[in-house]
């Protein structure tokens, strides 16, 4: 499960893989802030052996475009 903010903004939340939320509208021209928030549970370091999981934010981070993307200043 993780959490998506875009520039301090709830994006939503992404329950299943493959993990992807839609950022139109959260993002503008310019530089922007992304922050994804993933939550773990104790169980995940407290089971031995065979049953441990690893955790956490496992892999790389992309954003990339669906279609062509057009960021234009002013937009609200």
């Amino acid at each position: 499960m993780a959490d998506v903010w875009s520039n301090g903004r709830r994006v939503g939340t992404s329950w299943f893989p493959p993990h992807g939320l839609d950022l139109t509208g959260h993002v503008q021209p310019g530089r922007n802030q992304l922050r994804i928030d993933v939550p773990n549970i104790l169980k995940n370091h407290m089971e031995p052996g065979e049953y441990a999981r690893p955790s956490g934010l496992l892999g790389p981070v992309r954003v990339r475009p669906v279609g062509r993307v057009f960021l234009h200043e002013g937009m609200p």
